[in-house]
């Protein structure tokens, strides 16, 4: 069902049209509302303040598996959604707690809660979902009160931030936002460019030897 009706494909397709689009966490929680978020926290942090946060995540050690760390906090606006994940979810709370005022890390900290919950520790267990319903309404009706009195600006309270309202009604159908991702595959696609294009060139090398084998089977039979 479209804008102007019901699609003309419906007559035509032997499967069933999709009724709804999936809410990529990527791109709609970590690359969108979280950056702008941590962008937002920093117009409270002072330059001294900054310095010290940028010295903390410098002596943060991680472990060996995660591949991307958190750069200076802030140049934020240039990190990869992969820093911002690992920042919203694990290292962001303990890290900016001193720094920010109560109400803002009492903000920050209701948002890590619900991600958390949604990202790494989902159960389908309808007491948890509703209470995480409940959890991202306080958590928008304070960023609402926060944009009315002009501490938060409104690309804060767009479309997107709504959009997490559905995130525990998709996580009851599809399951945690940790199993829906796209991190994995942009990573594969990464390391298939980096084996094709990449200093070494592996994956020219490989194309090369298997030409030249090839071709000289070929002649050899002949």
């Amino acid at each position: 069902m479209g804008v102007k009706g019901l699609s003309a494909f419906s007559e035509i397709l032997d499967v069933f049209l999709p009724h709804s689009v999936v809410i990529g966490a990527m791109h709609t929680v970590f690359l969108c509302h979280s950056k702008k978020l941590l962008i937002h926290l920093q117009t409270f942090i002072t330059k001294e303040n900054l310095l010290k946060i940028n010295l903390k995540l410098r002596s943060i050690s991680f472990i060996h598996d995660i591949l991307r760390r958190p750069r200076l906090f802030s140049n934020v606006e240039k990190w990869k959604v992969s820093e911002v994940r690992l920042f919203i979810l694990y290292i962001g709370l303990p890290v900016l707690a001193e720094f920010l005022p109560e109400e803002r890390i009492g903000d920050f900290a209701l948002y890590n809660v619900i991600l958390r919950l949604l990202h790494d520790y989902w159960d389908n267990d309808k007491k948890l979902g509703d209470s995480i319903s409940s959890l991202l309404k306080i958590y928008i009706k304070n960023l609402s009160k926060n944009v009315i009195s002009n501490v938060c600006p409104p690309k804060l309270l767009a479309i997107l931030t709504h959009t997490h309202l559905h995130l525990s009604f998709q996580c009851k159908k599809i399951g945690r936002l940790n199993w829906l991702t796209n991190f994995v595959f942009e990573s594969f696609l990464g390391h298939l460019k980096a084996f094709v294009k990449g200093s070494s060139g592996a994956g020219n090398q490989l194309a090369f030897a298997f030409i030249s084998n090839f071709f000289s089977f070929k002649n050899t039979r002949k």
